[in-house]
């Protein structure tokens, strides 16, 4: 029986006309035993590289940290089976089709998707999905009459407007109600307020609902505003950066959780200066609370204000600003936070509109600091007038780049981060076991060259004490070598780091050669992966001894070339001492039977023999107890 599957996300626009033109047959059929099905059929709302199922998007950037669920979906297929997506534009363009590629690879099954949209003819699309993996043997489940009367596209739905402040400038999104909702906020300019917006949205429908607009009390023309928990005690807090005024306003946020109405606490100013119009939130000393940074148009600078808040304070404080140039005239009109080198602290990113620049600020900040530091600024060409920048990893190289929307030249520009990154972790040293005093090379490879100070470690999985790899040779190149050498105890049946963030600096550096000579991305592959060390070699740390051998009890004997016998560990050489005098040795059989005859005569006497162990890397097992022959 060829047996399919169709599932619906209800959030589709008039989805049970497809659900009721469907063959009920099969699908009760497929539900019933639900293995050995030749084809999934997934009906959702989709975009470019995405699908979304239920209330998450599936898509390039988080397709990895699915896998696991998304494998056990081939258990249930058979071989050569077809996964259909009918998403709006799902397979287009560079990015959909990897997304595909890699799905089939996930899966193990052949995938179709739209490049085009998907659903009524009337609204543009249609029921082709042109990017395949593989021979697509399943046909679309639905009936004539259901494709012609389908009503909707299956990308987003029609716009839904909520009145809002005058001017609105600037919306971000945030639970302020703790009811699991996201809610709005809006920054209004012309009326000098923030409106809250509650989402009162039902789960799967296909129209949004909020509540009326409540407005709170901002400073003069609020420009923009950003959401963070300023006080530590578990609510959304606003902060809105006020062009007129020069000054950012905080709002601590009173709502009770499943509250209708939102409250906010009166407004709480901290000065600027100088037209702000940009404010970002991030922790920018590492002390655990979101400072502010500030983007400020008429003094080419941006402002850091480092939060001093008490936990479950009622009123917030930040220390006074600290400015960082952004460029002679360079009239910075936003700002955004994210950790460009990879060094773990969080950068700036500002979008200059009055030089056609992105400058970017690394943070120097000491953790705990009370005084923020910044490099000098670094900048990068955009397009004419940038009034925009967000941070986000683009091309899936596990690097934050950056999106500038350009106002004067209707572009938006987007540049790579080519910091230097690792790549690939291997060893030079052959697979194999490796015992006590073994030196094993380990090599890291980053995608562009970089410079090395100091000692740099790479902590190893080695049982019950993790070993470190110490950096030997490379600076100037993009491979560096790091030796471990094995000690007793260590054991690994496949050697591997302890984690993706297994290499660090040990008071050492490691910058790229390039010009910028900024920090090194230092996270390493994802463990057990092919570029991994454990998936790119199989290398055996056993320094481990084996147990004593056992030796025949105490004899006399008139022969002079007597056979004694024990056991040991399997396979392992035993080597018969009288004293520290070798008698010969002797190899255990694949039980941990020995025997052991001299090749030589001894000569009448008492003999104190014991017995020692030695398996295959080497490691020597402690003395047998004492036969006296």
């Amino acid at each position: 029986m060829n047996k399919q599957i169709i599932f619906v996300d209800s959030s589709v626009q008039d989805y049970q006309s497809l659900i009721n033109n469907a063959d009920a047959a099969q699908i009760t059929n497929a539900l019933a035993n639900q293995k050995d099905i030749s084809a999934l059929h997934i009906l959702s709302h989709g975009s470019e590289g995405s699908l979304n199922l239920s209330t998450e998007a599936l898509n390039s950037h988080n397709l990895e940290k699915f896998s696991p669920q998304i494998k056990q979906w081939g258990k249930a297929l058979t071989e050569n089976a077809d996964i259909l997506l009918y998403g709006c534009e799902i397979g287009k363009g560079e990015t959909g089709q990897n997304f595909v590629k890699r799905l089939s690879e996930i899966t193990e099954a052949n995938i179709a998707a739209s490049a085009t949209p998907t659903g009524s003819t009337e609204l543009g699309g249609d029921w082709k999905l042109e990017v395949q993996t593989g021979d697509i043997k399943a046909t679309i489940p639905f009936n004539a009459k259901a494709l012609n009367t389908y009503i909707g596209v299956l990308g987003f739905a029609t716009k839904a407007d909520f009145t809002t402040g005058t001017n609105p400038q600037s919306v971000s999104i945030g639970d302020f109600n703790g009811d699991g909702k996201p809610d709005l906020a809006v920054a209004n300019n012309g009326s000098n307020t923030a409106s809250i917006l509650l989402n009162t949205t039902a789960n799967g429908a296909t129209t949004p609902t909020f509540a009326t607009k409540v407005d709170f009390t901002t400073g003069n023309a609020p420009q923009f505003v950003s959401i963070g928990d300023f006080n530590g005690d578990g609510k959304p807090d606003l902060a809105v950066a006020n062009t007129n005024s020069s000054t950012v306003s905080i709002l601590l946020n009173t709502t009770a959780n499943g509250a209708t109405t939102p409250t906010f606490a009166p407004k709480v100013d901290f000065t600027t200066d100088y037209g702000p119009l940009s404010v970002s939130i991030g922790d920018l000393n590492g002390d655990g609370k979101p400072d502010l940074a500030v983007a400020k148009n008429g003094s080419s600078t941006a402002s850091v204000l480092l939060n001093t808040t008490a936990t479950r304070a009622t009123t917030p404080t930040f220390a006074t600003k600290v400015d960082f140039t952004t460029g002679t005239g360079s009239g910075p009109r936003s700002v955004s936070i994210g950790d460009i080198n990879g060094d773990g602290k969080l950068d700036l990113a500002t979008a200059n509109g009055n030089n056609r620049t992105a400058s970017i600020l690394l943070n120097t900040t000491a953790t705990g600091a009370t005084t923020p530091t910044f490099a000098t600024n670094v900048d990068f060409t955009t397009g004419s007038r940038p009034c925009s920048v967000s941070i986000g990893d683009i091309n899936g190289d596990g690097k934050p780049d950056l999106a500038v929307a350009n106002y004067s030249s209707n572009t938006a520009s987007i540049r790579l981060n080519t910091t230097a990154k690792v790549t690939a972790v291997t060893a030079t040293s052959a697979d194999d076991s490796y015992g006590v005093g073994a030196t094993i090379a380990i090599t890291v490879t980053f995608d562009a060259a970089v410079n090395v100070t100091g000692t740099p470690r790479l902590q190893l999985e080695t049982g019950t004490t993790d070993r470190f790899a110490t950096y030997n040779s490379g600076s100037g190149g993009n491979v560096l070598t790091f030796n471990y050498v094995v000690l007793p105890g260590d054991t690994s049946a496949d050697l591997e780091y302890l984690s993706t963030s297994a290499l660090t600096l040990n008071g050492g550096t490691i910058k790229e050669t390039a010009a910028s000579g900024w920090d090194a991305f230092l996270t390493l592959p994802t463990l057990a992966t092919a570029n991994s060390l454990g998936g790119s070699k199989a290398i055996v740390v056993d320094a481990t001894a084996p147990t004593a051998p056992t030796i025949a009890t105490t004899g006399t004997t008139n022969d002079n070339t007597p056979t004694i016998t024990g056991t040991a560990e399997a396979n392992s050489v035993v080597n018969i001492l009288q004293g520290t005098t070798s008698l010969g040795t002797t190899t255990t059989d694949a039980t941990g039977n020995w025997t052991f005859t001299p090749t030589t005569a001894l000569t009448d006497a008492t003999y104190s023999l014991t017995a020692t162990a030695t398996d295959a890397v080497g490691n020597v097992s402690t003395a047998s107890r004492i036969l006296s022959l």
